[in-house]
């Protein structure tokens, strides 16, 4: 379905979460990756894009990558990036 499909910036911010290998991101070296500087006003952004991303994802199905939170440090990708 075309309203499943990933924006350029949904796309870019799933890239660069897939970049640190399940490691956790903080929120400034995500913006700076996906909108080239650390403003904090990029924050209610990045907040939106991850949540159209886990509903577009099915986040929360078993086997299925996962956006986790990392309160007040960042955000960091799990789970499989290929297919299997």
């Amino acid at each position: 379905r075309s309203r499943d499909r990933l924006t350029k910036l949904e796309y870019r911010l799933l890239w660069v979460l897939a970049q640190g290998k399940g490691g956790v991101l903080p929120f400034g070296e995500i913006a700076l990756r996906v909108w080239g500087d650390t403003g904090k006003s990029h924050l209610w952004v990045l907040r939106r894009v991850i949540r159209n991303l886990r509903r577009k994802l099915g986040s929360n199905a078993p086997g299925r990558v996962r956006l986790l939170a990392e309160p007040r440090i960042g955000y960091r990708l799990v789970g499989p990036v290929s297919p299997p």
